[in-house]
């Protein structure tokens, strides 16, 4: 019995130690060439056209006709 007890402290010491004395997990996997980061080019965007036609619903989102005064899907009225 007392056996056991030296060989589980020997073990519980040792794993202390090796807590205590292991490396911290902070450092970084990668090459620094790599982990820095790569900017992204720049990519004009064309401006969007607006469709004149369609007008949504304030309170529900739903598109409807711009000559609509009341929105087909919830009723309410159409603001300019």
């Amino acid at each position: 019995m007392l056996f056991i007890g030296i060989i589980v402290s020997i073990g519980v010491i040792g794993l202390i130690i090796y807590l205590i004395i292991r490396p911290t997990r902070n450092h970084k996997i990668y090459p620094q060439s790599i982990s820095q980061k790569v900017p992204r080019p720049i990519v004009q965007q064309t401006p969007r056209k607006i469709n004149e036609k369609i007008k949504f619903c304030i309170k529900c989102g739903q598109p409807s006709k711009k000559e609509s005064r009341f929105c087909k899907e919830c009723g309410t009225e159409m603001v300019l």
